[in-house]
């Protein structure tokens, strides 16, 4: 494994964790959806939605997708 396939591996994990916390501190006292927390829904698809977006984007070695969807994502999880 080279360096660079560590550091990202790292910072996936570091990401994945931080937006775990946040979406379980978000999500104390917060209304419930078949169980689980709005608020922790809106940051799973947030997560989701950029992910999925991610798959093209980097088979087409591009990312004229990410300022649209990040824009979208944004605006969709607020309301």
């Amino acid at each position: 494994m080279t360096s660079a396939t560590r550091a990202s591996l790292v910072a996936i994990v570091v990401a994945l964790a931080l937006g775990g916390l946040v979406a379980w501190a978000g999500s104390q006292g917060t209304a419930l959806v078949a169980g689980i927390p709005l608020f922790a829904l809106a940051v799973a698809a947030a997560f989701a939605v950029q992910v999925i977006v991610w798959i093209p984007s980097q088979l087409g070695r591009t990312e004229k997708f990410f300022d649209i969807t990040g824009s979208l994502t944004f605006i969709g999880v607020s309301v």
